[in-house]
């Protein structure tokens, strides 16, 4: 009876030994993959480097590097353009340089992004580098014509478009319905790239 006793006291001394060991190894391994997990992680910003505070100067400031660095023909150059009128409204100087860029913008998206003298090159491509006329409106008008063998090119030019598209017209000679020979002018619209658009009133 004494030694079972014993036995049971040993078995109970046992479990709770093995018990403590168990929590005890499970916290230090917890403790071990925290510290690795903790380490592969960034660390955090404080709420106060979140939250600075940009006065109206040093925004205009750090604009104004923008727009020195990226000029204001571009869209970085043009968004600082329109952040420096919004703080100072009253600023001529801004509104004005932000009027020109958005001008510039419009006028690279109707050239197609292209500079100026490529446009006039799409534009110069357009006609005869023989007789000057341009050769899409030349075939229009003897299709309409009563007698396409009697066309006879006088002069074409161009204009530009409010839209960035141009207008060509040509001065031109052939014979109507009776015979007579007549001179008359035809206008139509043409994109930068030869694209009909219509003809012209």
């Amino acid at each position: 009876m004494i030694e079972h006793e014993k036995r049971r006291k040993n078995q109970t001394r046992m479990a709770i030994l093995i018990s403590v060991g168990a929590v005890v190894l499970a916290t230090f391994a917890f403790c071990f993959v925290g510290l690795i997990l903790a380490s592969f992680l960034p660390p955090v910003e404080s709420a106060a480097e979140e939250t600075q505070v940009i006065t109206p100067e040093e925004e205009m400031t750090k604009l104004k590097a923008t727009l020195d660095q990226m000029g204001q023909d571009s869209e970085e150059g043009l968004q600082a353009l329109r952040r420096m009128s919004e703080l100072e409204p009253e600023n001529e100087a801004i509104r004005s340089l932000l009027d020109m860029a958005e001008s510039a913008k419009k006028r690279r998206i109707a050239y197609g992004g292209s500079s100026y003298e490529e446009r006039q090159e799409k534009i110069r491509s357009q006609f005869s580098s023989w007789s000057g006329a341009h050769v899409d409106l030349v075939s229009r008008i003897k299709l309409a014509m009563n007698d396409p063998k009697s066309f006879e090119h006088v002069s074409s030019d161009w204009v530009d478009a409010e839209d960035f598209s141009i207008i060509v017209t040509t001065r031109f000679r052939g014979k109507n319905a009776f015979g007579g020979t007549v001179t008359q002018t035809v206008s139509a619209r043409y994109s930068v790239d030869g694209n009909f658009l219509g003809m012209v009133e």
